[in-house]
């Protein structure tokens, strides 16, 4: 994981703007995302492994708006982008951590994750 971690941290500034690019689809995929989000509770425990720079939790945090949103990734600098994103927002927690070795301890109300776990070996 370590190559990975050095590679999204080389490019953490570019990342979002690249993403929409690359990805299929880019709109579809986050608004079907989103939309598949569900929490039977007000404001709900959410964990984002391999969030990057928080664009899944941004969109995941305007329809729940008052969660507390923990964010999981490998890249420090990814994170940092994600710090500055949220900069004006409460409850939310950054980790930078490898979760092929586990996640942070819960519970949580609604675990996502948007491009990240396709790096996994196993």
């Amino acid at each position: 994981m370590e190559h990975i971690r050095k590679a999204f941290d080389a490019i953490a500034t570019e990342y979002d703007s690249r993403r929409e690019f690359v990805i299929p689809e880019f709109q579809q995929f986050y608004t079907t995302a989103v939309w598949a989000a569900e929490s039977s509770v007000p404001e709900p425990v959410i964990l984002d492994i391999g969030a990057g720079t928080g664009l899944l939790s941004s969109l995941i945090l305007q329809k729940f708006p008052d969660a507390h949103m923990t964010l999981l990734d490998i890249s420090e600098n990814m994170l940092e982008i994600a710090r500055r994103r949220f900069a004006a927002g409460k409850n939310i927690t950054y980790i930078v951590g490898d979760y092929s070795q586990g996640i942070p301890p819960g519970p949580y109300d609604l675990v996502c994750s948007a491009l990240s776990i396709h790096h996994l070996t196993s």
